[in-house]
């Protein structure tokens, strides 16, 4: 019984110890669009680059895209507050002529953020909601 108890306790400790060094984005989950959006990558080995990707649809079904790389401080975190992360998006079919991002809503605008280590590989991956009108703010 000791045994069992003992595995038990070192998967535990094991669990805990990866998920502290998880590599993750820290981001609001949601804000208005017209403020900057404050993000931070933790858990990065120090030095290690990597790339923060932005994907959002517009209404007419357009994916817009944008992507930054960034070297990760002697602790192994990022502070990303550059709000042109969010204003550089240009459309993924970018053949043909020149596209306006289309918002006809004003339902919240969902951007995908990635966290992607040098090899390609997605490491965090978050939804975050940027809305127009506030909670409990009527159109009329």
């Amino acid at each position: 019984m000791r045994s069992v108890t003992l595995i038990a306790e070192l998967l535990l400790i094991t669990h805990l110890t990866a998920a502290l060094n998880a590599q993750r984005l820290v981001v609001p989950a949601s804000g208005p669009i017209d403020e900057p959006t404050s993000m931070r990558a933790v858990g990065l080995p120090q030095g290690a680059r990597v790339s923060i990707r932005l994907s959002v649809i517009d209404d007419d079904g357009v994916q817009w895209r944008s992507q930054a790389s960034y070297r990760a401080d002697s602790l192994g975190e990022l502070d990303i507050s550059h709000p042109e992360l969010f204003t550089l998006m240009t459309p993924s079919d970018s053949v043909g002529p020149a596209r306006r991002f289309v918002r006809r809503s004003l339902e919240p605008v969902r951007t995908s953020i990635s966290l992607v280590d040098s090899i390609g590989a997605v490491k965090d991956s978050v939804l975050v909601e940027r809305y127009f009108v506030g909670a409990g703010t009527r159109v009329i």
